[in-house]
């Protein structure tokens, strides 16, 4: 695969309408073709297929250079990979492409590949931190961003709590910083930090939860607040929650459910008979028409039910269907 039939393979997806939209959205500036996300991931997947590192290294560089937005996602997508031997130039490409960061969709796609490649050798680390010194906003970023693996291990070791530290004081040097993406960075890192390590997100929040915009705490506090949750029946959480008028609700198991005052009102389940006659719940039509629920025109029906009258529709006689009966390869099971 070389860089113009890569190139040549991207326009041919092209949307001009969704082109128009991503430009938009995004306001980088940059072409933009309107190549779906999904797709992307395809075409990067076969054109990984049987290409040394080398050359995928060289492919990237060139989508890369290209400057257009699903070009540089897709030399991302290239990179993005668990196990690569002998990766230095692909972490050497990655880093490379760091301060050209403008906008967060590219930049998190080369993210996503650049965390494969920490993961793989933490001594990297030791360069990213030079990053949360650079006056390039979307650096700073990246430096997180690349990240947050760490926050996401169940059973982390010395080394990988030792990281989780020094990450966080990275962090902290972010915690007055005015722009959004810095702050949503943050937010990011505690906030999945605080599902596998609530301990530590909790007193990062102590510490400088104070010095961040609210929008930034929200994640965070919501995570920390759904594991405090869990440390009291619902019983004693309505009536804490009740004394400060603060409007709550039960979720419910499907047992509780079916018999929750709110779904009875809505009549959100109805009691029908099934193929054998017994009684079965099936969930109602949700359009209603002049305020009318729609009826169950058509319960369940036994595996098999409707073959006779697939394969007639289909073209097969009577007598090729009682054959296929008489022998037992259609009918009801």
């Amino acid at each position: 695969m070389t860089p113009a039939e890569a190139l040549a393979a991207l326009e041919a997806q092209a949307d001009p309408a969704r082109a128009e939209g991503m430009a938009a959205y995004h306001k980088a500036a940059r072409r933009y073709l309107g190549v779906p996300n999904p797709v992307l991931d395809e075409m990067a997947r076969d054109w990984r297929q049987g290409m040394t590192v080398a050359a995928r290294v060289e492919l990237a560089a060139a989508l890369w250079d290209s400057d257009i937005h699903e070009a540089r996602s897709a030399a991302a997508k290239l990179l993005t990979q668990a196990r690569i031997r002998d990766d230095g130039p692909v972490w050497d490409l990655i880093r490379s492409w760091v301060p050209q960061f403008d906008a967060w969709a590219v930049a998190d796609h080369a993210c996503l590949a650049g965390q494969r490649r920490l993961v793989a050798e933490p001594a990297r680390l030791d360069q990213v931190e030079a990053w949360t010194r650079s006056d390039h906003l979307w650096t700073r970023r990246a430096a997180l961003v690349m990240t947050l693996p760490w926050t996401r291990q169940n059973f982390p070791s010395a080394a990988d709590l030792a990281v989780r530290d020094r990450v966080l004081g990275w962090a902290a040097g972010y915690v007055e910083a005015p722009d959004w993406f810095l702050q949503k960075a943050v937010a990011w890192w505690i906030r999945d930090l605080s599902k596998h390590d609530p301990d530590r997100a909790r007193a990062f929040l102590a510490r400088h939860g104070a010095g961040m915009q609210a929008f930034a705490r929200r994640e965070e506090i919501s995570a920390v607040f759904a594991e405090r949750l869990k440390t009291k029946p619902f019983h004693e959480w309505a009536q804490i929650l009740e004394a400060r008028d603060i409007w709550y609700t039960e979720v419910n198991d499907y047992d509780a459910l079916a018999k929750d005052p709110q779904v009875l009102h809505n009549g959100d389940f109805v009691e029908v008979e099934s193929w054998n006659g017994e009684k079965i719940t099936l969930v109602a039509n949700p359009v209603r028409y002049d305020g009318v629920v729609a009826p169950i025109r058509l319960v369940p029906q036994k595996l098999g039910a409707q073959t006779e009258e697939v394969l007639t529709e289909r073209g097969s006689g009577k007598e090729q269907l009682e054959d296929l009966v008489a022998k037992g390869t259609i009918g009801p099971k």
